[in-house]
C-alpha cells in the first residue's frame, strides 16, 4: 500500500512538474466552478473559468511545442505564461456577463477554439518528424490515456459519492444539496486533467511507436466497418432513387453523410497501420474516399435547397464548409491514391481557423449578414418597411413569408 501510494505520488507530483501551467489553470476551472456554485448569483466566477478552461488545453499545445522543438525552458515559460493569460482574458471578456446570455454563437464560438487547440495538439509530432507512424502512435497514447483516465476519474466520483450517500444516510446527518455537483467538479476538472497529464507521450520518448492493439482491431472491424458500409448502402439507395425520380436531394440527407463522414476518417486513421497486412483495412483505404466522392456532391446539392429556402445561418455555413472540405479531400486522395494522415485534421484545423478568424467571411459575421439581409428582403415583400424602417403591415400578409420572417428575426 506504501508503494502504491508513493508511485501515485511520484506520477502526479512528476506530471505536475512537466504540465505546471495547465494544471494552476485546471485547479482555477475548478475553485471557480465551485465557487459559481456556492454563489449563483454572481457570473463572474463562471467566466473565469471559462478563460482558464480555454487556456488550458493551448497552454498543453504550447508545452508540446517547445518539447518537439527544444526551446530554451525559460524562453518557453514566458511564451506560455503571455499566451496563456491572453486566451484566459480572451474567454472572460467573449462570455457574457449573465447566464440567460449565453446563446448558440458563444456555444460555437467556443466549440471551435477548443477544437483548433486539439488538432493543433493531434499534429504536434510533425515538428519533430514526418513520420505517420510516429504521428498514429503518439495520438492513439492520446487518446487511450483520455479514455482510462476518464474511467478512473468516474469510477473515483461514483466510489466517493456512495460513500457520502452512505455516511448521510447510516449518521443521519444533512449534507448541502449540491455537495455531489461539487465533488463532480473536483474529479471532472481537477482529476481528470491530473491523471491525463501524467500520461501524455514525450518527445523524448524511447518509445516511440506501439502496434495496434487487438480492442482496437476489433472494434474498427467488427463495429467501425459495418457501421460505415451500413450507412454507404442506405445512401447510395436514397442516390439511386433520386437519380430515377430526377429529383433533388432532401436536405435531411446531410445528417447521415455527415455521420459517414466522421465515422469513415476515424476508421481510415485508426486502421493505418494495418494497410499493409490486413486485406480489409487495406481495401477500405484504396475504396473509401472514391465511395464519398459522389455523396460530398449529394450533401452540397442538399444543403443549396436549405439555402435557398431558409438563408444561411451557422449550421449551414459549416454543412457548405464541410461539404467543400469532403469535397476536396476525396478528389485528392483519388489523384494521389494516398495521403498522408496529417492531411484531415490539418486541413480540418484549416477550415476551422478560416470559419473563426476570417473577418466578414467568418461564421459568425456572414450568417449574421446573410439573415439580416433576408429580413430586409422579406419586409420589403411584406411591405412592413418605411424610410429604412420596419414596422407593422397595414394589409394583410402572406403567411409563408410571414413565418421566414419571424424566424430570421428570432434567428438574429
Amino acid at each position: 500500500m506504501k508503494k502504491f501510494i508513493t508511485n501515485t505520488l511520484s506520477i502526479a507530483l512528476s506530471s505536475i512538474h512537466r504540465f505546471t501551467l495547465p494544471f494552476i489553470a485546471s485547479v482555477i476551472v475548478t475553485a471557480c466552478l465551485i465557487l459559481s456554485v456556492e454563489f449563483s448569483e454572481s457570473f463572474i466566477f463562471y467566466r473565469i473559468a471559462v478563460g482558464a478552461g480555454i487556456a488550458f488545453p493551448f497552454l498543453i499545445l504550447l508545452k508540446l511545442y517547445a518539447e518537439f522543438r527544444k526551446l530554451n525552458s525559460n524562453i518557453a515559460l514566458c511564451l506560455s505564461v503571455i499566451a496563456g493569460l491572453a486566451l484566459a482574458a480572451y474567454g472572460f471578456y467573449y462570455t457574457p456577463t449573465e447566464a440567460y446570455h449565453l446563446n448558440s454563437t458563444y456555444w460555437y464560438r467556443t466549440i471551435l477554439i477548443l477544437l483548433v487547440t486539439h488538432l493543433g495538439i493531434a499534429l504536434t509530432p510533425l515538428l519533430a518528424t514526418s513520420s505517420k507512424e510516429r504521428l498514429w502512435s503518439f495520438n492513439l497514447k492520446l487518446f487511450l490515456q483520455f479514455f482510462f483516465s476518464s474511467i478512473n476519474a468516474a469510477v473515483l466520483f461514483i466510489g466517493l459519492a456512495i460513500a457520502l450517500l452512505s455516511v448521510e444516510k447510516l449518521f443521519g446527518l444533512d449534507l448541502e444539496e449540491d455537495l455531489y455537483l461539487k465533488l463532480w467538479i473536483a474529479c471532472a476538472f481537477l482529476v481528470h486533467p491530473l491523471l491525463f497529464l501524467g500520461g501524455v507521450p514525450q518527445a523524448n520518448d524511447p518509445k516511440k511507436e506501439i502496434a495496434c492493439p487487438k480492442a482496437l482491431h476489433f472494434s474498427l472491424r467488427f463495429i467501425a466497418l459495418p457501421l460505415s458500409t451500413t450507412y454507404l448502402l442506405i445512401l447510395y439507395l436514397y442516390v439511386s432513387k433520386i437519380l430515377l425520380q430526377w429529383s433533388w436531394p432532401n436536405g435531411w440527407v446531410a445528417m447521415p453523410i455527415l455521420i459517414l463522414a466522421l465515422i469513415s476518417l476515424f476508421t481510415y486513421l485508426l486502421s493505418e497501420p494495418l494497410t499493409e497486412r490486413t486485406p480489409w483495412a487495406k481495401l477500405y483505404h484504396r475504396w473509401i474516399f472514391r465511395l464519398i466522392f459522389p455523396l460530398s456532391i449529394v450533401l452540397f446539392l442538399a444543403l443549396q435547397i436549405r439555402l435557398n429556402n431558409y438563408g444561411l445561418t451557422i449550421n449551414r455555413y459549416f454543412g457548405i464548409a464541410l461539404a467543400l472540405w469532403l469535397l476536396a479531400l476525396s478528389l485528392i486522395h483519388i489523384l494521389r491514391h494516398r495521403l498522408h494522415p496529417a492531411c484531415i485534421p490539418a486541413s480540418l484545423l484549416a477550415v476551422t481557423l478560416f470559419a473563426l478568424c476570417a473577418g466578414p467571411f467568418s461564421v459568425f459575421s456572414w450568417s449574421e449578414r446573410a439573415q439580416i439581409e433576408r429580413v430586409h428582403i422579406l419586409s420589403e415583400k411584406l411591405g412592413m418597411i418605411k424610410n429604412g424602417i420596419l414596422q407593422q403591415a397595414e394589409t394583410e400578409v402572406d403567411s409563408e413569408n410571414a413565418e421566414q420572417l419571424k424566424s430570421s428575426l428570432r434567428y438574429i
